[in-house]
């Protein structure tokens, strides 16, 4: 009995070292390394193929702690995928969010591959049910998820996804939620007359989602011909940002896409010193959502 109380304890020890790791990587807060060493010395100490408990919360604090070095993510990942089910729902849900959120913050970093870790999650969590909160999926989640699957090409399973968890969405969110990714994935297989239909009957309340509707509507006149319609659209999502006061990184995000869409649709393609400037100023450019359909536009003028 003192031995299991004696694991216990060293467990929610570890825990609580995560919580302070991934919390410290998010508001600058102290570390605390010395105790978080003592705990880690003593976790080590145990015969960790028997306790997974202890090398699922080791590995978990060797993936915040060193970010940079992937190989503790992959270690946290496959050790949480196999061993979550010894986990109570609440703490499965917690570690899940913080591997998500490594995946979430590579993908910031322009690191693509990580869609399809994140999508693996993903998938996990849907499969266990501990991603639900009270029986419901938010929409922020139901999006990251559509973009998961869209960025990794795996259309089948996107379109499965939209549908079959369309009802576990908030009813005040469903039908603005599932015409937007709905409308995402048509655009992903070109069926542009769909998009349009979709985007068009829809009532998208929230600036942002209203926002990312319009850019998809952009892309789609783009992809249709009828560049002729996009300025009129670009300077209404400029005005619009400006009125909603849409701010931090989406307010910069939005503006500086819809300047690089203008540069391109007003550019000389015979300048191509104007053209070198501007595909090497979209090249600098870090976090910029629409980047890579930006560069494919560049592509008419090699």
């Amino acid at each position: 009995m003192t031995h299991t109380a004696d694991l216990v304890y060293l467990t929610q020890q570890l825990r609580l070292v995560c919580l302070l790791t991934a919390h410290s990587q998010v508001y600058s807060a102290p570390q605390q390394e010395a105790w978080a060493e003592r705990v880690l010395s003593m976790a080590e100490k145990y015969k960790l193929e028997e306790h997974p408990a202890l090398v699922v919360y080791l590995q978990c604090y060797k993936m915040l702690r060193y970010p940079e070095a992937e190989i503790h993510f992959q270690e946290f990942k496959n050790a949480l995928l196999k061993l979550a089910d010894f986990f109570p729902e609440e703490e499965q849900h917690s570690l899940y969010i913080w591997a998500i959120n490594y995946c979430v913050r590579r993908i910031n970093s322009a690191e693509g591959r990580y869609f399809g870790e994140a999508l693996d999650l993903y998938k996990a969590g849907l499969e266990k049910g501990f991603i639900f909160g009270n029986g419901e999926l938010s929409r922020f989640t139901y999006h990251n998820i559509v973009a998961a699957g869209l960025h990794i090409d795996d259309l089948e399973w996107v379109r499965f996804f939209i549908n079959e968890y369309k009802n576990r969405l908030a009813k005040k969110y469903r039908e603005s939620s599932f015409s937007f990714n709905l409308a995402r994935l048509e655009f992903a297989n070109r069926n542009y007359h769909f998009v349009m239909e979709l985007l068009q009957k829809a009532n998208y309340r929230d600036p942002l989602l209203n926002l990312a509707a319009k850019m998809l509507l952009v892309k789609t006149f783009y992809e249709t011909g009828e560049t002729e319609l996009i300025p009129s659209h670009l300077d209404a999502m400029r005005n619009y940002i400006h009125r909603k006061r849409v701010i931090g990184y989406h307010r910069s995000n939005y503006l500086r896409t819809i300047r690089y869409f203008e540069r391109i649709l007003n550019i000389n393609p015979m300048d191509h010193r104007a053209v070198k400037m501007l595909r090497d100023d979209l090249q600098s450019e870090a976090g910029l959502s629409e980047k890579d359909f930006l560069q494919k536009m560049l592509l008419v003028f090699q």
